[in-house]
């Protein structure tokens, strides 16, 4: 029986001695870090001076500081709360103030609302309290952190020491407090190695004591080491995997830990829930944006397809009365948005007549003319007897040449008029089709003359709905308006029509003011109608939503200064320039307004 059992317990003690030098000793030379609530002196900050710098992030209703620790440099990052836009008014050292556990340390300005120091020595891994104190536009403000530098990014203590903490009068304890409830395992493995060692000798002093054969202690050998495996692989098998690899081993040499903020901490990332990571730096660059939302009541809004048209009281069109040929007024053709006042003569048309047309009128013309010769003899002569001649012939005869001279200048006139085409209305040319020695008709359309000040615009209407909603003559449109650029053009509305055209209902509006000039007669615009019953939502730029990988309407919602969350919302039509979110934002989110299509493309 001593046989097989002695080898079992030889195991036991072995591995009761494997167990403690895993808890004490670095096969690696890679030690265990020191309990975080230990601040000790430290030369390094993990991952050398790029891969893994430490922050900090301090914040009010109106500032937000970041502060980031690379290699042993330190650079804050003061920003406006609300908008993200750098503080521009803190532009000097003096204007603000680090201090340091206690320590200023001084500030160099490197751009507006960016500045560096350099960290003090000796660097410590703990917490560290950091106070920023900013002065600048008309505020003063005091912003308080805590920069945390965990033990595992300190410098490697000395060999010699550590081996010295391990085997000192409190390395037992310390070895128990560092590893937990796996150091109270190691000891249970300790007493039992003991225990085992005892049994082994006294089963050694029986086994000289009771020496047998040589063909019989090879059987009891093989049954001994047969059951030593057994043994070996029993204890593998429980015990756990914290004892075989204790923190302080590291066999594989291989293992990474994580860094403090993505791959290196300076580049954009998306996280596993979603959110986005962008570092101060890549917002500076992108000139990120964001801004505060609050609710407000509007009416329901409708977008229209709309063209613009002409002011029939402001403009008008000219067109020539016969066909002939185009040639210049005195002053030549007018050009597209000269100015031209009312009655000026743009343009004339010679009339184009036929042959025989020609000749006919030529011919009516000598006729005329050869009576009228006739006429004005037969005058002469009744006025040489006017002794004899009654006075009434004579008068009759006067008569007689007046109308022929009449009659030969109107056909005389005929022959060589011209269509004068001048301006209806005082503006500005619009259009212009005029090139001298051109062949018009007649009705052809040469000149438009419009006020750039005064235009309609005529909507359409589609929905059934919508032409409920907006009433007969427009009278339940609360507001109308036009997008030209960024500026908004109110719309006054005149009428809605009572037949369809294209199976859509027309809806005229007058455009005055400056910013109609932006407009040109003919051109496709989108008009916004506000009509109904108001509705509660968020309005935010339309730049603003985005789509994400579900094709979703979604917006980025700022959390903190680094972190992005995106939200799906649900849109309607606003303005040109504002979407009404009706649901997915709260009163105080921060939503992107600039650079959100570069933030969705963040993978």
């Amino acid at each position: 029986m001593t046989s097989w059992f002695m080898p079992f317990f030889w195991c036991l003690a072995l591995l009761t001695r494997a167990a403690w030098a895993g808890g004490d000793h670095d096969h690696s030379h890679d030690h265990a870090e020191p309990p975080a609530a230990e601040a000790r002196a430290v030369s390094a900050i993990s991952g050398g001076s790029a891969d893994a710098p430490w922050r900090f992030v301090a914040g009010s209703d109106h500032t937000e500081v970041v502060g980031v620790l690379q290699g042993r440099q330190l650079t804050l990052y003061i920003d406006h709360a609300a908008d993200n836009r750098p503080l521009e008014g803190a532009t000097s050292a003096s204007q603000v103030r680090l201090t340091v556990k206690g320590r200023e340390l001084p500030l160099r300005a490197q751009a507006p609302g960016t500045f560096s120091a350099d960290w003090p020595e000796p660097l410590l891994a703990g917490d560290h309290a950091v106070s920023v104190r900013v002065q600048a536009e008309g505020r003063s403000e005091q912003l308080d952190a805590v920069l945390r530098l965990p033990g595992a990014v300190s410098a490697e203590p000395d060999h010699d020491e550590a081996h010295a903490h391990g085997h000192g009068g409190n390395g037992f304890t310390a070895f128990i407090q560092a590893r937990g409830p796996w150091g109270l395992g190691a000891v249970v493995w300790l007493l039992a190695g003991l225990l085992a060692l005892v049994l082994a000798g006294i089963g050694l002093a029986r086994m000289g004591l009771a020496f047998r054969g040589w063909r019989a202690r090879r059987r009891a050998g093989a049954r001994a080491w047969l059951v030593a495996g057994l043994a070996v692989g029993l204890a593998g098998a429980v015990m756990p995997p914290e004892a075989q690899a204790s923190p302080g081993h590291d066999h594989d040499h291989d293992h990474e830990a994580p860094a403090a903020a993505g791959a290196d901490g300076l580049s954009p990332r998306r996280l596993p829930d979603g959110r986005v990571f962008l570092p101060k730096p890549v917002q500076r660059q992108w000139v990120l944006r964001t801004q505060p939302v609050r609710a407000v009541t509007q009416a329901r809004s409708l977008e229209l397809p709309a063209q613009v048209q002409m002011d029939p009281q402001a403009g008008g069109r000219v067109q020539a009365l016969v066909a002939g040929r185009l040639q210049p007024g005195p002053q030549g053709f007018p050009a597209l948005g000269q100015a031209v006042r009312q009655g000026q003569l743009l343009a004339e048309v010679v009339p184009a007549l036929g042959t025989l047309e020609r000749s006919g009128q030529q011919a009516q013309l000598a006729a005329l003319k050869a009576a009228l010769a006739q006429a004005e003899r037969r005058v002469q002569r009744l006025q040489a007897l006017s002794d004899t001649v009654p006075a009434k012939e004579r008068e009759a005869a006067g008569i007689e040449v007046a109308g022929l001279q009449a009659q030969v200048a109107a056909v005389s006139q005929g022959l060589q008029a011209r269509d004068a085409l001048r301006a209806p209305v005082s503006g500005v040319i619009a259009s212009a089709q005029a090139v001298a020695g051109q062949v018009v008709d007649a009705g052809a359309l040469v000149f438009e003359v419009v006020d750039p000040q005064r235009l309609r615009i005529e909507a359409l209407v589609h929905d059934p709905a919508h032409i409920a909603l907006l009433g007969a003559a427009g009278g339940a449109v609360s507001r109308a308006w036009v997008q030209v650029g960024e500026q908004s053009v109110a719309l006054r509305p005149l009428g809605v029509a009572r037949s369809l055209r294209e199976q859509a209902l027309p809806l005229a509006f007058a455009a005055q003011g400056p910013g109609v000039s932006g407009l040109a007669v003919g051109q496709t615009v989108r008009v916004w109608v506000q009509a109904g019953v108001p509705v509660l939502g968020h309005p935010v730029p339309a730049a603003a939503v985005q789509r994400n990988a579900s094709n979703l309407s979604i917006v980025w919602v700022k959390q903190s200064p680094e972190h992005f969350e995106p939200r799906v919302v649900t849109t309607e039509p606003l303005d040109g320039a504002q979407v009404r979110v009706t649901s997915g934002l709260r009163d105080g989110d921060r939503v992107v307004t600039q650079g959100a299509s570069l933030l969705n493309q963040i993978r």
